[in-house]
């Protein structure tokens, strides 16, 4: 029996992220790539890998993808085989201003890519992560 390993991408990222591991763990496991698509939320992305997932499979998730993780995994722990997350922040945002801080730059960051699209988010959040 072949095991499956879903892999999801980061914030911005695609299936070309994974595309070295896809191809070296190919001859040990089903690896399948996550794709958002058009999903809006991490809890639509977790149910999303969940429904297209077999019974039991093992989930790796990259950053933004870490979280979709353990979305998957508090959902459905008993159908994991094995969980990674890599460069994923897992607390919950931080109580009082610092927290209100993190919450008004997504808001303003969810509000640049309604109003001026993918690229203009990707412009302005990509310089603090390089």
């Amino acid at each position: 029996m072949t095991k499956t390993l879903v892999l999801v991408p980061g914030l911005l990222c695609d299936d070309w992220l994974w595309s070295f591991q896809v191809e070296a763990l190919a001859d040990i496991a089903d690896v399948r790539v996550a794709n958002h698509g058009e999903v809006d939320t991490l809890g639509a992305l977790a149910e999303s890998i969940i429904s297209q997932a077999p019974p039991r499979f093992a989930i790796a998730g990259h950053s933004m993808g870490g979280r979709v993780a353990l979305e998957v995994a508090r959902r459905v722990p008993d159908r994991l085989i094995g969980f990674a997350i890599l460069d994923t922040g897992y607390e919950a945002v931080a109580p009082g201003e610092a927290g209100e801080r993190e919450a008004s730059g997504r808001r303003s960051m969810l509000a640049l890519a309604r109003r001026s699209g993918m690229r203009a988010l990707a412009r302005t959040w990509l310089q603090g992560m390089v």
